[in-house]
């Protein structure tokens, strides 16, 4: 009796360190940030004043301040602004200095990843009157979205090209998208043809000659002859600079805060998992499915995804089905309440026609923005109140109140899809973060090369993603082993390797 007693005293007391402890990438274990500001990532034809001006790309980079690690779980983070410049879109956001974007950073970097927020290149025409207004408005913002996308992919493939430098594990990015970045966020990760995604589809074919806009008639308001690839390789050199080819523009996983999905045919089995927050009311980007209008004047531009849609599609083809384990946490607990069992989706229900309830401004910083600008402190209150009609009671508290709630949701499922110290594999697991185990080809339809440079292995265990054992082996004290794929169903499964100084599980991903 005194021996159970003693066994129910210990087990409490574990339970409860285990409760109270902080754990990197789920917790906020870091009490600082160090901000590295606009650092050049790459260079491309800037076109917001008309004619294109090759203009330096840049970014600021978030780390832990004190970190020690020496590869680290990357965030490339895009910001919001309807693809113009702050106060210039009518709006009081618009840049990688937003409040939001640097506390959404902040928190990443807080809990142990490092994260790339990045400007990219803006320029649309939302205000095109006429006949063929409607094709100016959808064609070049179209092309505003496409010009975001090789940015954002040169963005990657420079963080890819500096991974030692910024001790970045390129093997573990995610692209976080807000507002009009999470647009770009989300057609990233799924858009890989131009032809059947871009050109097969009527919506994205112009109805009129806009030569000045680099369309015609019957052919796609995008034109990769001019504008290049998706990549951003190839196209006219007047209009396209072609940045860091060699270098690796893969991601892990794609998240969208209020933004949507070109079209829903883009989104397919074996693209990234998804994570999708939105206020059901936003009345600039639909909850379900619907058309973006011009927040300015109302008028219509193209038809799209929301949120809801992409997270019920991704969801039918499997491709989230990583996060398919038993959460309790709080975040969960309230997303599941309203989400109708779309896991990965966390509505924001609001009074009203509301949007974005986690940004916050000032309206001093936007008067001497506004005076940089040439823009009159009348015209800039006049933004601040249409702001306000869609984020009324905006606060700095609400804002970080529901940032609160986007990192509390995403946390647990970056470190399930990354494959982070933490993650839930249906197994005992202990990860020893100082253990760094290599896998190539990682997807693979064949084999996988297991490699460790610090120590050597000597046993392994294949696990899929309900804890069942595939297959294990003792080895002894080996670098490198293969594991066999070829007989594996395709998916996702969980491989630890066991070596002197540890275990490390590593995700494999079998095509």
């Amino acid at each position: 009796m005194k021996r159970i007693l003693l066994f129910c005293l210990v087990l409490m007391v574990s339970v409860l360190q285990n409760t109270q402890a902080q754990q990197r990438y789920l917790d906020e274990v870091f009490t600082n940030v160090t901000i590295t500001s606009n650092i050049t990532y790459g260079k491309n034809f800037q076109v917001l004043t008309g004619a294109p001006v090759l203009s330096n790309l840049k970014l600021d980079f978030y780390e832990p301040t004190g970190d020690t690690l020496s590869a680290r779980p990357l965030v490339v983070y895009m910001h919001t602004g309807s693809f113009l410049p702050i106060l210039f879109n009518k709006t009081t956001t618009g840049s990688k200095s937003d409040s939001a974007a640097v506390a959404m950073c902040s928190q990443f970097a807080k809990r142990g990843y490092v994260v790339a927020s990045i400007d990219y290149r803006l320029g649309w025409n939302p205000q095109a009157l006429g006949m063929a207004g409607q094709d100016i408005r959808t064609g070049t913002l179209l092309q505003a979205v496409y010009r975001a996308i090789q940015d954002a992919k040169t963005a990657v493939r420079y963080l890819d090209s500096t991974s030692t430098h910024f001790k970045i594990d390129g093997s573990k990015i995610m692209l976080c998208g807000q507002g009009s970045g999470g647009y770009v966020s989300l057609a990233y990760a799924t858009l890989d043809d131009f032809n059947a995604e871009v050109a097969g589809l009527p919506k994205f074919i112009s109805g009129s000659d806009q030569a000045a806009y680099g369309f015609m008639q019957g052919d796609p308001y995008v034109n990769p002859g001019i504008m290049g690839d998706f990549e951003g390789f190839g196209g006219n050199a007047m209009f396209n600079y072609p940045n860091l080819a060699g270098y690796s523009s893969a991601i892990t996983m794609s998240v969208n805060m209020g933004g949507a999905l070109g079209d829903s045919t883009w989104l397919e089995n074996g693209d990234v998992p998804m994570v999708c927050f939105h206020v059901p009311s936003d009345p600039f980007a639909p909850y379900t499915q619907g058309m973006v209008v011009v927040p300015t004047t109302g008028d219509n531009v193209v038809y799209v995804a929301g949120s809801y849609n992409v997270i019920n599609r991704a969801g039918a083809f499997g491709n989230n089905d990583v996060f398919n384990i038993p959460y309790n946490d709080p975040y969960t607990t309230r997303a599941n309440q309203v989400n109708n069992g779309h896991e990965g989706l966390f509505p924001f229900f609001q009074a009203g026609f509301q949007a974005a309830p986690w940004e916050w401004w000032s309206k001093p910083a936007l008067y001497a923005l506004g005076t940089a600008f040439g823009i009159s402190n009348g015209a800039v209150d006049t933004i601040d109140m249409n702001s306000l009609l869609t984020n009324p009671n905006m606060s700095k508290a609400k804002a970080l109140a529901y940032i609160d709630s986007v990192q509390g949701y995403l946390a647990p499922r970056m470190v399930q899809q990354l494959a982070l110290p933490g993650m839930y594999t249906g197994i005992e697991n202990v990860i020893d973060v100082s253990i760094t185990i290599e896998v190539a080809p990682n997807p693979s339809s064949d084999n996988f090369e297991i490699l460790s440079r610090q120590s050597p292995i000597q046993s392994y265990e294949l696990y899929d993603l309900a804890g069942k054992l595939i297959s294990s082996a003792t080895l002894k004290d080996v670098a490198s082993f293969t594991v066999t794929g070829n007989d594996l169903s395709k998916g996702i499964y969980l491989l630890t390797v066991n070596t002197h100084k540890g275990k490390a599980v590593k995700k494999l991903v079998v095509e």
